[in-house]
């Protein structure tokens, strides 16, 4: 795991940063992030933030990311998270990007093998380890919310097989709001399916969006 730094990144209002920015590039089951530690000190402005995410997310014209998370200090935990998507929305949570910032954590000795973490989704208990070679993470999801005050989403009950344009919506709360939809066929344009789901009136806050074909074994595309 190597140190990079942002050189320069064009912002709609010029330049950022005036100065080299540091980060570390991870992923977690193929969901890429850029990690800056601003446990120390922040160094990004507050009012930067979703800016940067925006610029440095973008595939062609910046680092390229699903998302870029903030490594923070905590008052109630061992360390704080935050993440901000290509979209420049702030997430509560996200299992991949935890599991990430838990392995930069570990590996340059802020944390040892049992830690919190603080997110908008609440205090998230983890534990790593080293193993086989490799790094090995646990995460505490916490209980997955199925109803739609919990998800949030309009309405009472679960929302299961609910209809939203050619596809039948279930979904539930596992840090963040998922929208799951099983479907025959993988071989899906998501980048024009999965908006109209995601910013849906169903969903006051938002979702993540999920095509899922069973099998003999779950396959899973995800649009955030």
């Amino acid at each position: 795991m190597k140190l990079a730094e942002i050189s320069e990144i064009e912002l709609e209002d010029g330049p950022f940063p005036p100065h080299s920015l540091g980060f570390v590039k991870l992923h977690g089951n193929g969901n890429d992030f850029i990690l800056i530690d601003e446990i120390s000190r922040e160094l990004v402005a507050e009012s930067a933030k979703r800016r940067i995410a925006i610029a440095c997310c973008r595939r062609s014209f910046g680092i390229g990311a699903d998302g870029v998370l903030f490594l923070t200090g905590s008052q109630r935990a061992d360390l704080g998270m935050r993440l901000f998507q290509p979209d420049g929305s702030e997430a509560e949570m996200c299992g991949n990007g935890i599991r990430c910032l838990a392995k930069y954590a570990w590996e340059t000795g802020y944390v040892g093998q049992s830690f919190d973490v603080e997110t908008l989704a609440g205090i998230i208990p983890v534990q790593v380890r080293e193993r086989d070679g490799g790094f090995w993470a646990r995460v505490d999801m916490g209980v997955p919310r199925f109803d739609r005050p919990s998800i949030p989403a309009c309405g009472s009950g679960d929302l299961i097989n609910e209809t939203i344009g050619d596809y039948a919506i279930s979904a539930v709360n596992t840090g963040v709001p998922h929208a799951v939809i099983f479907v025959e066929d993988l071989d899906i344009d998501i980048d024009d399916a999965a908006p109209p789901i995601r910013h849906n009136t169903l969903f006051p806050e938002g979702a993540n969006v999920n095509f899922v074909r069973a099998g003999s074994s779950l396959q899973v595309r995800t649009f955030e």
